[in-house]
C-alpha cells in the first residue's frame, strides 16, 4: 500500500473512526473518584496553591491540574470531562500514525491496544497526556541537537505528567547526553544546567509532607511492597491485574513473558534498557498500579522508535506480536463492559441525594472513594480529599453522624464491620440505598471500590 494513499485516504478515515469512538464511549463512561480528585483539585485551588501544596499532597507533577485548570476556565463542565483526556490521546495517535518509523500495520494496530484506547483515552487522568509527549519526544530525539530547546522543552513536560513519566524523562535526557560522549560530539553545558534545576525543583515541588498519609501506607508497607513487585513482574502487560497465588498459572505466565520479553529487548537494545526500562521496573517496585504497565510498554515503542534502524530480532517480534493480540482484546472487553455498566456510582448517588432534598453540605463523605459523588454539585461545598488530613477512609465519632442528613461509604468498608452499620442505621434512624458500580482494571473486577452505599433521613418526599 503506498504511502501516498495511507496518507490521503486511510490514515484521515482511521483516525476520524477513531476520535468518534472515543468520543461515543467517553460520553457513556462514568467518572470515578480519581477522575473527581483532579476535576475537584483544578476546580477548587488556586495556580499558586496547585504549586505550593497540591503537588506535595499528591505526589505528582502538575501538568494535568494545569491543563484541567484550563478546560475548567474555558468552560468546561464536569459533564464534558472524558474530553479532556480524548484530545491529547487523539493528537498522541495522529502523531504516531503519521509519524512513527513503523508498518502501517503497526500504526494502525497500535492505537487499538487496550492502554492507548482505553485506559489512557477514555478514563480523564494525567495519564492520557503521556502518549503524545512519547511520540514528541520521540520525534525530537534524533534531532536533539539543533532543536535542542524544543527538545528540552518536551522533556520537561513529559516529566510533569507522572513519577514515572518524570524518571523516563530523566533516563532519556542521560540517554542522550550519554550517545553524545560516545560519539565525542560537543554537549551543551546551559540545556544540561536547565535540566538539572528542572529536576530539584521539581523534586522539591512534588516531595510528600510528613503527614501525608497515603505515602506513609502505600509507600512504606513491607506487605504491600511484595505485593507490588510480584504484581510489576507478572501482571498488567498479557494477564489480569490482581495478586492473587490461586491463579498461580497466570502468574507465572506473566513473569516469563515479562522476563523474556525484557531480556530480548536488552539484547538488542542494551544502553536503552539500561537508561530507560530498568529505572521504571525499580520504581514499580515502590509505586506500582496495574496501569503502571502502560508506561512501560510506551517506553518499550519509545526504544524502538529511536532505535528503528537496527532490525528487530523474530522472538521480540513474536512477543509483541502476542502483546498487541491481547491488549486489543482487552480494548473489546473494556468498552462492552463500560458501555454495558456503570464504571462508578458518583452520579446515581448525587442524583439520590438530590432527589431526596439533601443538600451536599449536609451529606459526610467517609471515604475517598465517595467524592465521586461530589463533582456534580457546582458549589464548593463538597470538595477534594485531603491526604494530609485522612487516610482512604476518615475515623469519626459515631454522634458525629447525628449531626448529618446523609453519609456514604464504599462497599469495602460496609463489609468490614469496624462500625456496626446496621447498629448505626438504626440508633440514627437512617435508611440505606446501595448504588453498584463495575470498576474494573483490564481484565479484573474491582466492584467493592466504587460501589457506594448512601445512608440517609428521608428528610423530603419519596
Amino acid at each position: 500500500m503506498s504511502e501516498n494513499f495511507l496518507k490521503k485516504l486511510v490514515f484521515p478515515s482511521y483516525l476520524l473512526i477513531w476520535l468518534l469512538l472515543s468520543v461515543f464511549v467517553g460520553f457513556h463512561h462514568e467518572p470515578f473518584a480519581d477522575e473527581a480528585q483532579s476535576y475537584l483539585i483544578a476546580r477548587d485551588t488556586s495556580i499558586a496553591d496547585l504549586i505550593s501544596k497540591v503537588a506535595r499532597t499528591e505526589g505528582a507533577p502538575l501538568l494535568w491540574f494545569l491543563w484541567l485548570k484550563l478546560c475548567i476556565l474555558l468552560g468546561l463542565s464536569y459533564k464534558y470531562i472524558y474530553l479532556t483526556s480524548i484530545i491529547p490521546s487523539f493528537a498522541g495517535v495522529s502523531l504516531f500514525v503519521y509519524k512513527a518509523p513503523f508498518s502501517w500495520i503497526v500504526r494502525l494496530l497500535f492505537p487499538l491496544t487496550y492502554f492507548i484506547l482505553y485506559q489512557y483515552n477514555i478514563i480523564a487522568r494525567g495519564y492520557s497526556l503521556i502518549f503524545l509527549f512519547i511520540c514528541l519526544s520521540a520525534i525530537y530525539y534524533q534531532k536533539r541537537k539543533e532543536c535542542k530547546w524544543q527538545y528540552l522543552i518536551i522533556l520537561m513536560l513529559l516529566g510533569e505528567i507522572t513519577l514515572y513519566t518524570f524518571v523516563l524523562s530523566c533516563g532519556i535526557f542521560a540517554l542522550g547526553i550519554f550517545e553524545d560522549l560516545l560519539k565525542k560530539e560537543k554537549i551543551c553545558k546551559s540545556a544540561i544546567l536547565i535540566f538539572v534545576i528542572y529536576i530539584i525543583s521539581t523534586i522539591i515541588m512534588m516531595y510528600p509532607s510528613a503527614e501525608n498519609q497515603y505515602h506513609t501506607i502505600l509507600l512504606y508497607n513491607e506487605t504491600l511492597i511484595k505485593r507490588k513487585i510480584i504484581r510489576a513482574l507478572s501482571n498488567g502487560l498479557i494477564t489480569y491485574s490482581g495478586y492473587d497465588f490461586k491463579n498461580i498459572e497466570m502468574l507465572l505466565l506473566g513473569f516469563l513473558y515479562f522476563t523474556l520479553l525484557i531480556v530480548e529487548i536488552g539484547r538488542t537494545y542494551f544502553k536503552e534498557t539500561i537508561f530507560l526500562l530498568l529505572p521504571l521496573i525499580l520504581v514499580s517496585c515502590f509505586v506500582y498500579k496495574v496501569w503502571h504497565s502502560g508506561i512501560i510498554i510506551l517506553t518499550i515503542l519509545y526504544i524502538l522508535w529511536i532505535c528503528h534502524d537496527k532490525k528487530i530480532k523474530s522472538l521480540l517480534k513474536i512477543l509483541m506480536s502476542i502483546l498487541f493480540i491481547i491488549q486489543i482484546w482487552w480494548s473489546v472487553y473494556a468498552i462492552k463492559t463500560d458501555l454495558k455498566e456503570s464504571y462508578s456510582a458518583g452520579k446515581a448517588a448525587y442524583t439520590f441525594l438530590k432527589d431526596k432534598n439533601i443538600d451536599i453540605s449536609n451529606a459526610l463523605f467517609l471515604q475517598f472513594n465517595s467524592i465521586s459523588v461530589c463533582p456534580y454539585d457546582n458549589s464548593t461545598k463538597c470538595s477534594y480529599w485531603d491526604w494530609n488530613k485522612d487516610s482512604f477512609a476518615k475515623h469519626f465519632d459515631i454522634q458525629e453522624l447525628s449531626k448529618y442528613d446523609a453519609f456514604i461509604i464504599n462497599q469495602s468498608r460496609y463489609r468490614v464491620k469496624t462500625y456496626k452499620w446496621e447498629e448505626i442505621q438504626q440508633q440514627f434512624n437512617f435508611k440505606v440505598k446501595k448504588f453498584e458500580a463495575l470498576h474494573f482494571i483490564a481484565l479484573k473486577e474491582m466492584i467493592a471500590d466504587e460501589t457506594l452505599y448512601v445512608f440517609y433521613r428521608d428528610n423530603a418526599n419519596e
